[in-house]
């Protein structure tokens, strides 16, 4: 599983915020998550 894919699966178990998801990749070292992919993880 890819960073990105990680950060969708975790976004939706566990609500996170965008900014908490961007604090984790720059924390990691990772991309943070881009718009699209933002837009996929809040559907519900």
């Amino acid at each position: 599983m890819s960073p990105q894919e990680l950060a969708v699966a975790l976004a939706r178990r566990w609500k996170l915020a965008r900014e908490d998801l961007d604090h984790a990749a720059d924390a990691l070292g990772v991309a943070r998550v881009t718009d699209e992919e933002w837009a996929e993880m809040s559907e519900p």
